[in-house]
């Protein structure tokens, strides 16, 4: 697989099934990253989704939507807003450990080296820091950049692969920020309609995991929740395999 991907650009749909075939091939590798940090990570989130649907609870809609329209969004319960932001902040500061395993899995694979899920997660783990890091640069570079040069949804799909260059090249945040970069520039729009088809893809997996869980579990929103997020964060490995390739790909060919 190296020397393909040392050698030309591989086609999106070609990542896809050289994903698809790192995850099957590593099924049980990548169950076990699931367990222990995809796993917990969707836990926490339906928890923090469970206080927020209760803390709308006893809100009249119509009288809140009056408010809005005459004080703003101030007229919103804080502990709707304070968990809404919780979510976020475990949706994007702990998701991505489970990506960085996978990818480190993935790399390997890509090395023909044998790898298993306790270095895959233990390697993640200690690159947590790192990654913290990187991605308050990110937030800021995109914030910063996006007011004083180009929107900022140039720099947040550039910038996009940082995560995948912590855990693949082992550098700091600035290296893998800008490697990142390195890897997307003369390829921003491909790389943009990449992402958007990835996430296509995992908006239609999560869809169609949460209507058939639904049938079974309609009335448990906690569990339809977690098993929902669960079972979708497994297929999605699929998609991060692929990322992951796409960068290794261009790192290669950068290298090279």
């Amino acid at each position: 697989m190296i020397n393909e991907l040392n050698q030309y650009e591989i086609g999106f749909f070609n990542i896809l099934n050289m994903g698809k075939k790192i995850w099957s091939d590593n099924m049980k590798t990548m169950a076990f990253i699931l367990m222990i940090i995809f796993f917990p990570i969707n836990l926490v989130l339906s928890i923090v989704n469970q206080f927020r649907i209760d803390s709308m609870a006893n809100v009249n809609m119509d009288i809140l939507f009056q408010n809005i329209s005459t004080v703003g969004f101030d007229a919103i319960p804080k502990n709707y807003v304070m968990y809404n932001f919780l979510y976020m902040i475990v949706q994007f500061f702990f998701e991505p450990l489970g990506i960085m395993a996978v990818a480190y899995v993935t790399w390997k694979c890509v090395k023909k080296e044998s790898v298993n899920y306790k270095e895959a997660v233990s390697i993640s783990l200690e690159k947590g820091g790192m990654f913290i890091i990187s991605a308050f640069i990110y937030i800021m570079l995109t914030f910063v950049v996006g007011i004083l040069i180009f929107p900022a949804i140039y720099i947040a799909i550039a910038g996009s692969f940082y995560f995948y260059a912590i855990i693949i090249d082992n550098k700091n945040p600035l290296y893998a920020i800008s490697q990142s970069i390195r890897t997307v520039r003369g390829r921003w729009f491909r790389t943009f309609a990449y992402l958007m088809i990835i996430d296509g893809f995992k908006y239609v997996v999560s869809l169609a995991v949460f209507y058939i869980l639904d049938i079974f579990l309609g009335q448990h929103i906690f569990m339809l929740n977690t098993i929902g997020a669960t079972i979708s964060s497994f297929f999605n490995i699929i998609f991060y395999c692929s990322m992951s390739l796409i960068y290794i790909n261009r790192k290669l060919l950068l290298e090279k």
